[in-house]
């Protein structure tokens, strides 16, 4: 079985591969959040003036998203 390092891509190939984890984790937080189903329409009872409300319950999710996001992107910084 041939070793990472025997190939001349061998790390920037495992960097891409890591790199996509972090992407398949982004999604999969992205798609469990309950903050997933964006804008919703009211009406104020009062007045009848309509609106757009977006309310974040998930209080982490921007954070953990940046994170992540930070994270793939990192992987993208080759060096040898």
């Amino acid at each position: 079985m041939k070793e990472s390092w025997d190939n001349p891509f061998g790390y920037a190939i495992l960097k891409v591969e890591r790199a996509n984890k972090h992407i398949s984790e982004f999604r999969q937080r992205l798609q469990t959040s309950s903050d997933r189903y964006g804008p919703r329409l009211h009406m104020d009872g009062q007045t009848g003036e309509q609106f757009l409300y977006y309310g974040l319950h998930d209080r982490e999710l921007r954070t953990d998203l940046a994170l992540i996001a930070g994270d793939a992107l990192h992987n993208f910084a080759f060096r040898s």
